[in-house]
């Protein structure tokens, strides 16, 4: 099945349970999804039974007003046979939190705590098969999507950060401009939050295959990383995070951008600075130790930045998807700058472009 992708998604969506639904971002996955890109044609089954939030089982005081903010992987859950649990995410009269069950448990720990079951269960198809730990009770996953270039979560909205293109070009973008085509794919498409500076979070444009100016072929849309969070989970949201409160914005999911995407980091070349280990393919904060293993450290709040790039328990690689639908092992011993220019749909043009 070729990739008919209009990419426009990203970091995190939203709908709203409680208050009233909202539309879906227009632009976001229309056309045919690519099975290869996530799970290797591996079929996804779903328990299909809806559980009214009004279940007499279900706790009232648990069921509280709060805005449904998911993933990249949410918006193409239709396109994997999941339309059961899309419906969870996108008609008003089903909670994504709260109102838990025997029959649907709430997530704890990784998974994000008070998640419902009937909104992010284990889907096979979002799991490698490869993969041999997960700590998560709810949404295993092992996907990542190219959410561009790094910028620090805590960067403020209009603050102009330096980077290095992997051209060698050295631009100032702010938050706003990190979105573009140029740097990466995926983005963010969550409106009305608060950022870090209590300013409204900028959104990312819509992004489609005539952006993607480096070739198609060359360009990664997915990958796999064993130490991702969970699917459903924007950032480390969870029940409290997403409850509505009175005369107040939700927080933005400031790490959204790295819980499940990827981002590349900039590398002074010219200067002879060479990428930090944990930043590559399979990469470790500390080589050698045992203890820094992919298999034992786990995605938190302090690494996730680092830890946003692709890894897999296959020998000496990760698979990724590329733009035009194809598939493809990458080495990882790689050169990073190679890699870099995989990740820029339009690495040789500049932000005034």
């Amino acid at each position: 099945m070729s990739g008919a992708y209009i990419l426009s998604h990203p970091w995190p969506f939203e709908y709203w349970f409680g208050v009233r639904t909202s539309n879906f971002s227009e632009g976001l996955f229309r056309g045919k999804i690519n099975f290869e890109v996530i799970g290797n044609r591996l079929k996804c089954r779903l328990d299909g039974r809806l559980v009214d939030p009004n279940h007499p089982d279900a706790d009232p005081q648990s069921l509280r007003p709060h805005r449904k903010i998911g993933t990249w992987a949410v918006a193409i859950l239709p396109w994997l046979d999941a339309q059961p649990t899309y419906e969870h995410w996108t008609e008003d009269r089903y909670p994504i939190v709260g109102g838990g069950t025997s029959e649907n448990p709430l997530s704890t720990g990784v998974s994000g705590e008070g998640y419902s079951w009937l909104a992010a269960p284990n889907l096979a198809i979002m799991q490698c098969p490869s993969n041999p730990s997960s700590e998560a009770t709810h949404g295993r996953n092992s996907y990542i999507v190219n959410t561009g270039v790094y910028l620090p979560p805590n960067a403020k909205t209009n603050e102009a950060v330096e980077i290095i293109q992997p051209s060698g070009q050295r631009v100032a973008i702010t938050l706003t401009e990190s979105m573009s085509p140029i740097f990466g794919i995926f983005h963010n498409q969550l409106p009305d939050t608060a950022g870090p500076d209590g300013e409204i979070s900028p959104t990312g444009p819509p992004i489609r295959m005539s952006d993607i100016t480096d070739g198609q072929g060359q360009t990664v849309l997915v990958s796999e990383n064993v130490q991702a969070m969970p699917w459903h989970r924007a950032g480390f949201s969870d029940q409290d995070s997403l409850t509505i409160v009175k005369d107040q914005r939700v927080l933005y999911p400031s790490l959204s951008r790295f819980t499940n995407g990827m981002v590349w980091h900039d590398v002074d070349w010219d200067a002879g600075e060479e990428p930090q280990s944990v930043h590559q393919i399979n990469g470790v904060s500390d080589p050698g130790n045992a203890s820094a293993d992919i298999f034992v450290v786990t995605m938190d709040p302090s690494n996730a930045t680092d830890l946003a790039r692709p890894s897999s328990a296959h020998a000496d690689g990760v698979n990724c998807g590329m733009a035009d639908g194809s598939t493809r092992f990458v080495s990882d011993s790689i050169d990073a700058r190679v890699w870099q220019a995989m990740m820029t749909p339009a690495g040789q043009d500049s932000p005034s472009e």
